[in-house]
């Protein structure tokens, strides 16, 4: 298990900025007490962008750029590579404005498959707001 003092990565929540009952809000630092373990306790987040869409795709999922410290990583190649930590802090949200296509730009070093995942996901999104 590899550790680091600070690294940056890619978090889910619902549409109300919440995981696992965890309520987050943008900008603010959130500790871990007791024991940080990848899987089992602490703050999960994502290497890769695409990562969070492996754990959450519900309609209403939201995924945020995310500052870490006291981070752990157990490696397991592919795009949903998970990181476990004692703080966490949501910095940015990454979504589509509108209707207009979604600036793919950030997945531009995942692997061809990941990228036409994640465009497949944004398609079904925009096709569903649009039949409401």
């Amino acid at each position: 298990m590899k550790h680091r003092d600070y690294m940056t990565g890619y978090k889910a929540t619902d549409k109300d900025m919440k995981c696992q009952g965890f309520q987050y809000e943008l900008g603010k630092w959130y500790k871990h007490e007791g024991d940080v373990k990848l899987c089992s306790s602490g703050f999960h987040f994502c290497i890769h962008p695409s990562g969070p869409w492996s754990y959450y795709n519900d309609t209403g999922t939201r995924v945020f750029k995310v500052e870490a410290r006291d981070a752990y990583e157990e490696y397991t190649p592919g795009a949903d590579l998970k990181i476990v930590c004692r703080e966490i802090r949501l910095t940015e949200e990454l979504k589509p404005s509108g209707d207009q296509a979604f600036d793919y730009t950030v997945f531009k070093n995942l692997p061809g498959w990941t990228l036409a995942k994640c465009k497949a996901l944004h398609q079904k999104h925009i096709d569903g707001r649009k039949q409401k």
